[in-house]
């Protein structure tokens, strides 16, 4: 009895976690009837662009502005679909020294940051988290957000780097953003009155000791990363 009831957990554990699979446009993400993938042109920028604008309104990132980001880094951007529809989106950016601490303080808005010019497996000191955006109709859905975190950490994990600290910064605009951003372990560490921007802003260090790897097989099963076709 022992036996089953543990392997039972097991399979349950394995049917919670998104597959992680490759295709020819690179790696995707599913979790039941959503998938996560790199924006891969200018038709899912827009559509993401006009998303994020029917959601932030003047507080979004202008599209030309995201056009420029994913030119120079087109591997942190991430499209969110539920079958072949744009629901969503998130962004991680490498971004420069200067340019972090400037936004640390608030001497500079998002819009200003300066995005690295980067191949997908080259390294930075720094990151961007530019958030999330769901539309309404879905931000209620677990599988979502089981799928998002499964995204987020497959990035902090190919992230974390043996004896360097990789810090990775937001700066969320709302109480929905703020608890976003906890949601994902980002904490408080300048707040809205020291800046000279009004929000908050939050930052989280990631480290390698020797739990977390880049390998795709420490965060998704091997039973998992198989070959999936998209239809």
């Amino acid at each position: 009895m022992i036996f089953i009831k543990k392997f039972l957990q097991w399979t349950k554990k394995f049917r919670k976690t998104s597959i992680l699979t490759t295709t020819t446009d690179g790696l995707y993400f599913i979790h039941k009837d959503y998938s996560a993938h790199l924006c891969s042109n200018l038709d899912e920028l827009r559509d993401l662009g006009t998303v994020d604008a029917s959601e932030h309104g003047n507080s979004s990132v202008d599209w030309h502005l995201w056009r420029k980001w994913w030119g120079r880094f087109p591997y942190g951007l991430y499209i969110i679909k539920k079958g072949q529809e744009i629901i969503g989106g998130c962004g991680i950016w490498p971004v420069s020294e200067r340019s972090y601490h400037l936004l640390r303080k608030g001497t500079i808005t998002e819009k200003s940051i300066h995005v690295l010019k980067m191949h997908n497996h080259d390294t930075s000191d720094y990151w961007y988290f530019s958030g999330i955006v769901i539309q309404p109709a879905y931000r209620r859905h677990r599988d979502v957000w089981k799928l998002i975190k499964d995204v987020m950490q497959y990035e902090h994990n190919k992230k974390a780097r043996p004896h360097y600290v990789v810090t990775v910064g937001a700066v969320p605009m709302s109480t929905k953003g703020r608890n976003m951003a906890s949601r994902f372990l980002l904490h408080p560490v300048v707040p809205a009155e020291k800046r000279k921007e009004p929000y908050p802003f939050y930052e989280r260090k990631l480290m390698f000791e020797g739990k977390y790897f880049t390998e795709e097989s420490r965060i998704f099963p091997q039973k998992l990363l198989q070959n999936h076709i998209l239809t």
